[in-house]
């Protein structure tokens, strides 16, 4: 979405030197100290570009608030607080630091104590995930993983707000400095930010996916309603400084209101509410016009951020005329058909949906690194430190430089809804059809090397028995004409002598060979008729089939019996299906590909990945050591039907054209 989410500066801070050499009596003292000064260091310079790689900045954060553990809590003692907690570290007041704040550029405080290190830091995590989200959505097409990767960091950064927010309590008059960092005020406002931006991906997936119109105008009126409590925390504050953000909040909360409008009236009308379906069009076009209104001040008003162009963006240029479609229909069919009375109060929007909403992912704080245990926590010796200062937290005399941020790129073009690039022929742009070959390999008594399996399909299929019938299949090599499977072309069974193998296949270089070929070239052409690509659940069981996966497996090929449970109980040998079966139903699964981007993402353990990459030629085994990962299983699987999922509706929405037909060519 580009220029789309508005973004606060990241929080500017001092060089933690980590230096307590009166205190440090062993060497694993010592590089503890010089550890975390250098993976602090690395980790602040991280958060200056947006770009960086994800992964590699949740590890870098993981690995120093672990390693900080030891200056938070007591090591090694079975001892806890009244509320269940970890006892305090003796380590927590032996560092001051200083931290600057994402309003207020001219405003540092600093505190010796540890935990106020350890929640600016969470902060600044947050707030780089909230910037890696934009950064995210700013691209030239966002595919769909991406699109999921950007509603994972929203989440995330709403979770370590919250978390910040409850543990700053514990910190002396660090909520006394009005519109810092750990102002309740502040933190609850980019907590709702945040959640309500993890909405807004999720209304343009069902605007996408063109899901109930009332459930996206409820979304809609709740994302409303988020970004207005977001707005209420931030108003009281200095308008000079929280200015433009405010204003940000604003355009959100009318514009997700005009939307929601928008999708009543859509559904009004199609219950044949015409009356009730113009005060909601004209109810949206008003609250248009402020969020319209809005984004003009906002480009003028105060205060640090980013100034983004939200009015240029296709998301808030198409609702105007959408709204105007609706009400212009609406008005027409009630003037012809239905004379229906306009009320003078619009219905009030639905704001309570039972699925659908975002919610802030949970932050805890991880547990301390291996390195420490208790013989290294009471090496720290604290008699020959300085006396600490316990004071609370207070404003510093010096300033600090603000951060040098990288820019966040966003694109200028209009995002065309698909992941592929079109290309045109005689004047009409289609989508490239993708002929897939695919192999697999797996053991087969009584032959001695594996057999062949090759499966030749394109991913934009048509029926394929009514195509079988009407135009019969060919002869292999001018034998007679080969029978027809689903429509699939198959090589004439035969008996080979050189080694057992049954009907259907054939010895090759000692293994049992079978191929089914079914390659198939479209030519779009004018004509009244249109083609519907199988949906992805047709496609798994279509490939099941081929593969000779077992009747009694064949429960396993669709996305909604392709479960944690089967496929345990098959590599536990606790069901008749075998692991070879169960490799077979992977592979339709994931449609032959390789989804280790995807898994990546979601952090699947690299022994897990073995069902990630479905290649042909990936000769890696399942086994019953897998079953370790079938607590992931529901991720992976999510890669699976994401990726069938765009297949689909990209090549259905490709075939649907008007006035294009498919004609078949062998």
């Amino acid at each position: 979405m580009a220029h789309w989410f508005h973004r606060n500066p990241i929080k500017p801070t001092e060089f933690a030197k980590f230096d307590l050499k009166g205190v440090l009596t062993t060497d694993t003292c010592s590089k503890i100290c010089g550890e975390l000064r250098l993976r602090r260091e690395k980790l602040v310079g991280y958060f200056s570009n947006a770009g960086n790689d994800l992964f590699e900045v949740s590890k870098e954060f993981n690995d120093y608030l672990r390693l900080l553990a030891g200056f938070l809590v007591e090591i090694g003692s079975n001892q806890t607080t009244s509320d269940g907690g970890n006892r305090n570290s003796k380590l927590i007041p032996l560092i001051r630091f200083k931290w600057g704040h994402s309003m207020l550029v001219e405003t540092a405080t600093e505190l010796s104590d540890s935990w106020f290190e350890a929640l600016n830091i969470i902060l600044n995590m947050a707030m780089w995930l909230l910037k890696h989200a934009a950064w995210v959505a700013g691209k030239d097409e966002v595919r769909d993983s991406e699109a999921k990767e950007c509603l994972n960091c929203l989440r995330q950064a709403a979770g370590m707000f919250s978390y910040a927010k409850e543990t700053s309590t514990r910190l002396s008059g660090a909520n006394e400095v009005e519109g810092s960092d750990f102002d309740p005020k502040v933190m609850e406002a980019y907590t709702l930010q945040a959640t309500a931006e993890a909405q807004e991906v999720i209304i343009a997936r069902a605007i996408d996916m063109k899901h109930n119109h009332l459930l996206i105008s409820a979304l809609s009126a709740n994302t409303a309603s988020i970004f207005a409590k977001a707005e209420q925390n931030v108003s009281s504050l200095s308008e000079e400084v929280f200015g433009r953000w405010s204003r940000y909040l604003q355009l959100k909360h009318h514009f997700y209101l005009a939307y929601g409008y928008a999708f009543l009236g859509e559904a009004q009308l199609s219950e044949d509410k015409c009356g009730e379906a113009v005060r909601a069009c004209k109810q949206g076009i008003s609250e248009y016009e402020v969020a319209k209104d809005l984004a003009a001040k906002y480009a003028t008003a105060s205060g640090p951020g980013t100034r983004i162009k939200p009015e240029q963006h296709l998301f808030f240029r198409r609702i105007e005329p959408l709204l105007k479609r609706h009400l212009e229909k609406a008005e027409r069919e009630n003037g012809f058909i239905y004379h229906q009375k306009v009320p003078e109060e619009c219905q009030q929007l639905e704001t309570e949906v039972s699925y659908g909403l975002a919610k802030a992912e949970s932050f805890s704080y991880p547990p301390p690194a291996e390195v420490w245990n208790t013989s290294v926590y009471t090496a720290f010796d604290l008699s020959k430190a300085q006396m600490p200062d316990f004071s609370k937290v207070k404003k510093s005399k010096s300033k600090l430089e603000p951060v040098k941020e990288e820019k966040i790129y966003q694109t200028e073009k209009d995002p065309n809804g698909s992941t592929r690039r079109l290309t045109c022929a005689s004047r009409r742009c289609h989508r490239p059809r993708r002929t897939t070959t695919s192999t697999l390999f797996m053991p087969m008594f009584p032959c001695s090397l594996p057999f062949i399996l090759t499966l030749v399909y394109v991913t934009s299929t048509i029926n394929y028995v009514t195509a079988c019938i009407g135009l019969g299949c060919m002869g292999i090599g001018g034998c007679l004409p080969s029978p027809c499977f689903l429509g699939l072309c198959l090589q004439t069974p035969m008996l080979s002598m050189g080694c057992p193998c049954r009907i259907g296949f054939s010895c090759l270089n000692g293994g049992c060979v079978a191929r089914a070929a079914a390659a198939k070239t479209f030519l779009e052409q004018e004509s009244e008729s249109s083609i519907v690509s199988k949906t992805p659940n047709d496609h798994f069981q279509t490939c099941c089939e081929l593969l000779d996966v077992p009747v009694a497996c064949r429960g396993m090929c669709s996305y909604e019996g392709y479960t944690s449970s089967t496929i345990q109980n098959a590599l536990s040998s606790q069901d008749q299906c075998q692991i070879s079966d169960v490799a077979k139903v992977t592979f339709c699964a994931a449609r032959g590909a390789d989804h280790t981007t995807c898994c990546t993402h979601l952090q699947i353990k690299p022994q897990c990945q073995l069902f990630c990459d479905q290649r042909p030629g990936n000769k890696s085994t399942l086994s019953l050591e897998h079953i370790e990962c079938m607590p992931l299983f529901e991720d992976i699987k999510g890669c699976f039907l994401e990726h069938a999922l765009t297949e689909y509706y990209e090549e259905n929405d490709a075939m649907k054209t008007k006035d294009t037909t498919a004609m078949l060519r062998y």
